[in-house]
């Protein structure tokens, strides 16, 4: 019993430090578990999970417009060396403070990573920055 208490307190420890995990930065590969959700500035929406990205286009239905419209959902097995340089991009948007916004506007792009546990951190993103145009650029560059 005395050698178990201890060995409880450090399991409850250690999931409790898990559990409050937040990704601060795109992991770097994908050897790390995380969620990764980027919207354009037009509502298209990139997903990867566990090497997968799959591409949620805006239909006119749900466009403001009424006719504008993302084209054709994909989905891409994403090579590790072509995350690794997205990685880079999109750590680069996160350091960039002056390209963060306080709401979400039309032509924004907005990140949301989430770590294994559960945890999310997000950032809204000038879309008139050269850098949020390279990041879409990259995202579409998966399309088969």
């Amino acid at each position: 019993m005395y050698i178990l208490l201890p060995l409880f307190i450090c399991t409850v420890s250690a999931v409790q430090a898990s559990a409050q995990k937040m990704l601060k930065k795109c992991p770097s590969d994908m050897s790390e578990k995380f969620e990764l959700i980027y919207s354009d500035g037009s509502g298209n929406s990139f997903h990867l999970k566990e090497g997968v990205l799959t591409y949620d286009p805006v239909t006119p239905a749900e466009s403001s417009s009424g006719t504008y419209s993302g084209g054709e959902t994909w989905t891409s097995i994403v090579a590790p060396e072509k995350f690794s340089t997205l990685s880079l991009k999109l750590n680069e948007a996160i350091g960039k403070k002056s390209i963060h916004l306080k709401t979400r506007t039309m032509g924004s792009g907005l990140l949301i990573l989430t770590s294994a546990a559960g945890k999310s951190s997000k950032w809204i993103l000038d879309g008139g920055d050269p850098l949020i145009a390279e990041i879409e650029a990259l995202f579409r560059s998966f399309k088969p």
